[in-house]
């Protein structure tokens, strides 16, 4: 058995105690972690964002011209028109420099789940439209698209952060234009974007001979 003189000895002894020492004084330096916002990060749930003040608002994206006519009937023709709608749903937030990168994904998070979109994704909707042809019409119908946003605020604490969610599109029909037919205008699709002008074909009424009154 190797035993170590008593100077070696205590020069290790005295190596341990400042290593020690030095573990101590860091632990004591060491910052309790700060939360943004006021809000503790032990660990933050996203059922503590509270959504309040949610509006439905519709912003105009387009709108299509749409001619049919009903010129070999003389009922009300009834059809409808499938068009796929292509829409990127989208979330924005109105933040201050208070809010830190790890929340606001929290809070994207929750407005995802909310309001059932995922920030960034394309989808696309069959939208179908109905129009109704009198009998012996045309008719310029126009469509109008508009964008559908959900708008609010999330509430965390005393903080309010107003938020924006595109969630897809509308549309709406009306007519622009109606008009008698031509009446040698046969049943087929009109596919210009103008209504024909009706011209009325020449009338044969026979010219009668003025009377002449016995003397």
């Amino acid at each position: 058995m190797t035993v170590l003189p008593f100077f070696q000895f205590q020069r290790h002894a005295i190596q341990a105690l400042f290593l020690f020492g030095l573990m101590l004084a860091l632990a004591a330096c060491t910052p309790e972690p700060v939360s943004p916002i006021g809000v503790t990060s032990t660990p933050f749930s996203p059922n503590a964002i509270r959504i309040e003040n949610v509006q439905e608002t519709r912003e105009f994206l387009r709108t299509n011209q749409v001619p049919r006519d009903n010129c070999g009937g003389d009922g009300l023709l009834t059809t409808t028109i499938s068009r796929e709608e292509t829409t990127t749903q989208v979330v924005e937030l109105t933040l201050t420099s208070s809010v830190e990168g790890g929340l606001t994904d929290i809070i994207t998070a929750r407005l995802e789940g909310e309001f059932n979109v995922q920030h960034g994704r394309t989808v696309t909707d069959i939208v179908q439209n109905g129009f109704e042809i009198p009998g012996r019409r045309q008719v310029i119908y126009e469509i109008e698209w508009t964008e559908i946003w959900q708008t609010g605020e999330v509430v965390i604490g005393d903080i309010r952060i107003p938020f924006r969610v595109r969630t897809g599109v509308d549309s709406a029909v009306r007519s622009l234009n109606s008009q008698n037919c031509q009446q040698s205008l046969a049943t087929a699709e009109v596919t210009s974007a103008v209504v024909l002008t009706s011209t009325p074909e020449p009338t044969n009424t026979p010219t009668l001979a003025p009377t002449q009154t016995p003397q």
